[in-house]
């Protein structure tokens, strides 16, 4: 039931983190599997792990420097600064994969009520639908913000902004 996560709806509570890569572990399951663990050092004083499903091989390897927005273990965005290789696509595309089937749902929900003369499940199903659509293009929007800042800011930009504010 991996498709009804609600986790493309977090996208306001990720955590920032910049990082050169300690250890990866890789496993296939019709996707690669990535388990990440990160470098102790200033900005990092724990052993943190993080976790990263794609269809891609080479995305990360040992020494990379990376920055990523994550949601507990999973990262959600990240940029790898040394390969220069990113997921912004891959996370607009799911989004907006998203969106739609929120967008087609609510219609379906919309007919409904007009076919049942706007009974009370119906109109409640239409304005939950429309409560999941605005929470949905809300977050398309910091979405959007926290790609375009991972997009924008170098290497060195960013470990002086986290420094400042961790």
């Amino acid at each position: 039931m991996a498709f009804m996560s609600f986790d493309i709806f977090l996208y306001a509570k990720t955590d920032l983190r910049m990082f050169n890569i300690k250890e990866i572990n890789l496993e296939k399951k019709g996707v690669f599997n990535y388990e990440i663990k990160a470098k102790k050092d200033k900005l990092n004083p724990y052993d943190e792990s993080f976790v990263y499903s794609d269809k891609s091989e080479d995305i990360f390897e040992a020494n990379d420097e990376i920055i990523i927005s994550n949601l507990g273990k999973k990262i959600i965005l990240f940029n790898n600064y040394s390969k220069n290789i990113n997921n912004f696509k891959k996370a607009k595309k799911t989004h907006l994969l998203n969106l739609a089937l929120l967008g087609s749902l609510n219609i379906f929900f919309i007919i409904l009520a007009f076919l049942n003369n706007f009974n009370t499940i119906n109109c409640f199903l239409v304005l939950f639908g429309l409560l999941f659509l605005t929470m949905g293009l809300i977050n398309l929007k910091l979405l959007n913000k926290q790609i375009h800042i991972l997009k924008n800011f170098k290497s060195e930009e960013m470990k002086q902004f986290l420094e400042k504010n961790h």
